[in-house]
C-alpha cells in the first residue's frame, strides 16, 4: 500500500527547497571528500583498478602482486649465469628474470611448473620461491632485477645498486615494462609508489623526471628516477626495461577451507535398493587394463615427422620422433645428424651463444665457436660487438677484432690515415703542375661517418645513409645486414 502525503502549495514548495538544500550539501560533502583524496588517487595511478603503466607501444612483459617490507629498500640489477643441470635458487626477494640473449627455461621446484622465456620476455619470481634456471645450450648470462631490503648484500656481482627508498609493508602491483624507441622518439612512464628503475639494453635514453634528478643512460646502464618520467631516445633502436611498483592491492578474499562433500546419499540408496546389482559390476569392470596394450608399436623404419631420421634412429639418439626439430634451433634433426654434424639435442652445439640455425644465416661454422679465429666467439660478434664473425678484421685496419676489443679500440672503424704532404719537388713553376698531376701520395681515405663498418663511399653505392648506422631502423647495423645478405633498407628484412 502506497502512502500519499497531501499538503498546501506553500508546504510543497518548502519541502522542495529543503530537498534541494540537502542535495547541494550532499554534493558539496562528496566533492570535499573527492578533493581530499584526489592526490592519493593520482599517486596510486587511479588505484588497483587503474590503467597499466605501459604507455604507447610499450609492453608489460611480466607482472604480479608482491609483498613489500615496512622498511628501506633498494633496486638491484644482477647478471648471474645459468648453467645446464645447475642448482635451484631460493629467492629471498621478489624480482624479475629477463634474458640477455638466448632463451632460458625456469622450473618451479615445488610445483614442477616450467616456463620458457625468450629474448624480450621476463618472469616474476616471488620471495621464498625456489626455481631452477637453465639455458637451452651453452651457459647463458641473464638479468635479475630485484626489489629487496636495503641492508641485504647482493647474491652475485651487481651491475647496479640503487640508493635506498622507503616501502610501506603493503602488497603492491609490480610490473616490468619493455619498449623499443627509434631515434628522437619519445616515451613516458607514470609515477610509481616508489622510484622507478630503468635499465637500458641498447642505445641511449634521456630521462626527464618530474621529481628529483633527471639523466641520460647508455646501453648497460641503470638508474633510479622519481615521479612521472618523460623518455627520449637519442639513437635508433633504444631498448629499455622499467621496473615499476604500483598501486596497493586490497586484501584478497579469504578462500574458505573446502568442506568434504558427502556423496553417500545416492550410493547408499542404490546399495540398499539393489545390493546384488552393485556387487556384480565391480567385479566385471576391473579387466579394462588390456586396452593400453593395444597401441601399435611404430615401424622402426618409419619417419613420422619427415626429418630424415627413422623412428629407430630417433629412439637411439634420444630425439623426438614426432618433432622434426627437437632442440628448436632451426635445423631439422636429420640435417643436424647427416649434413652438419651438429647435436640435435643442443641448439648451440659449439657453445658460442649463436644458435646452430643462426650460424647458417651468418655463414659461420656451427661446430667452431670462433669461425674467423679473431678471439671473439661468433655469438659475441653477432650480439655484442657487431663485428663480422667471418672476417677477423672487420674494419680492415690490420688489427683483428679480438685485439681491438681487448685494447679498447673500435673494431668497426679504421683509424684515419695521416695525410701525406703533397709538396712539389724543387723545380720551376712551369713544371709544378705536371709534377703534382696524378702523383698524390695521400691515397684513398677510409671515412665511416656513422661507424657502422661501411665506408661512406660504400654506403653511397649501396644507397644506405652514411650518417645513420642502421638505415632502416630494424636494430641491425648496415654492415651486418650486407654481410648476412639481408636488405639494409628494408626494416622487415634482417638476419
Amino acid at each position: 500500500m502506497t502512502n500519499h502525503v497531501t499538503s498546501s502549495p506553500s508546504g510543497w514548495l518548502q519541502t522542495l527547497r529543503t530537498r534541494r538544500t540537502s542535495t547541494v550539501l550532499s554534493i558539496a560533502v562528496a566533492l570535499l571528500i573527492a578533493i581530499g583524496s584526489i592526490a592519493g588517487v593520482l599517486a596510486q595511478a587511479l588505484g588497483p583498478a587503474g590503467p597499466s603503466p605501459a604507455r604507447g607501444h610499450a609492453a608489460v612483459i611480466a607482472h604480479g602482486v608482491v609483498a613489500t617490507d615496512d622498511a628501506d629498500a633498494r633496486w638491484r640489477v644482477l647478471t648471474p649465469t645459468a648453467q645446464v643441470d645447475g642448482t635451484p635458487i631460493v629467492f629471498t626477494n621478489a624480482g624479475f628474470i629477463s634474458t640477455a640473449g638466448n632463451p632460458l627455461t625456469i622450473t618451479d621446484t615445488e610445483t614442477g611448473y616450467r616456463q620458457r622465456i625468450a629474448a624480450g620476455e621476463a618472469f616474476l619470481v616471488q620471495a621464498g620461491q625456489s626455481v631452477l634456471i637453465e639455458p637451452l645450450g651453452a651457459p647463458q648470462e641473464y638479468y635479475l632485477i630485484q626489489l629487496g631490503a636495503a641492508s641485504e648484500a647482493p647474491t652475485s656481482s651487481a651491475l647496479y645498486v640503487s640508493d635506498t627508498f622507503p616501502t610501506d609493508g603493503t602488497e603492491r602491483d609490480l610490473t616490468l615494462v619493455r619498449d623499443v624507441l627509434e631515434e628522437d622518439e619519445a616515451g613516458a612512464l607514470p609515477a610509481g609508489a616508489t622510484p622507478t628503475l630503468l635499465l637500458v639494453l641498447s642505445g641511449t635514453l634521456d630521462v626527464t623526471a618530474s621529481e628529483g634528478d633527471s639523466g641520460t643512460l647508455a646501453a648497460g646502464e641503470a638508474g633510479l628516477y622519481e615521479g612521472d618520467l618523460t623518455l627520449l631516445a637519442t639513437s635508433a633502436g633504444t631498448t629499455y626495461l622499467a621496473a615499476h611498483l604500483g598501486a596497493a592491492m586490497p586484501a584478497s578474499t579469504p578462500i574458505a577451507t573446502p568442506v568434504p562433500t558427502e556423496i553417500p546419499a545416492t550410493p547408499t540408496a542404490t546399495a540398499t535398493a539393489e545390493p546384488t546389482a552393485t556387487a556384480t559390476p565391480a567385479a566385471t569392470a576391473t579387466p579394462a587394463t588390456p586396452v593400453a596394450t593395444s597401441e601399435p608399436t611404430p615401424d622402426p623404419a618409419s619417419d613420422e615427422d619427415e626429418d630424415g631420421l627413422t623412428y629407430a634412429e630417433e629412439i637411439e639418439l634420444g630425439t623426438d620422433p614426432t618433432n622434426p626439430d627437437t632442440d628448436d634451433d632451426g635445423i631439422s634433426d636429420g640435417n643436424e645428424v647427416n649434413v652438419y654434424g651438429t647435436d640435435p639435442l643442443n641448439l648451440d652445439t659449439d657453445g658460442d651463444i649463436l644458435y646452430d640455425g643462426g650460424e647458417l644465416v651468418y655463414g659461420t661454422n656451427p661446430l667452431v665457436a670462433d669461425t674467423d679465429g679473431d678471439g671473439l666467439s661468433d655469438g659475441e660478434e653477432v650480439y655484442y660487438t657487431n663485428t663480422s664473425p667471418t672476417n677477423a678484421d672487420t674494419d680492415g685496419d690490420g688489427v683483428n677484432d679480438g685485439n681491438e676489443v681487448a685494447n679498447g679500440t673500435n673494431p668497426l672503424v679504421a683509424p684515419q690515415p695521416t695525410a701525406v704532404p703533397t709538396t712539389a719537388p724543387a723545380q720551376n713553376d712551369s713544371d709544378t703542375g705536371n709534377a703534382n698531376s696524378g702523383n698524390s701520395q695521400s691515397g684513398t681515405t677510409f671515412v665511416d661517418s656513422d661507424g657502422d663498418g661501411l665506408s661512406d663511399a660504400q654506403e653511397a653505392r649501396i644507397g644506405t645513409d652514411p650518417s645513420n648506422g642502421d638505415s632502416d631502423g630494424d636494430g641491425v647495423n648496415d654492415s651486418n645486414e650486407v654481410a648476412a645478405g639481408t636488405d639494409p633498407l628494408d626494416p622487415r628484412s634482417w638476419p
